[in-house]
């Protein structure tokens, strides 16, 4: 019981470090691509 708890306790690490990176690059993503919208409009 203790392992699995154990296990359990492990993935949900794992799982958050992946939402971070997930939610770091969707927060990039949407930088760069507005970025080009400014961009693109400041040279139109």
């Amino acid at each position: 019981m203790t392992f699995l708890f154990s296990l359990i306790k492990d993935v949900k690490i794992l799982l958050d470090k992946e939402l971070k990176r997930i939610y770091f690059v969707a927060i990039v993503f949407v930088l760069s691509s507005s970025l080009d919208l400014i961009g693109l409009g400041l040279i139109g």
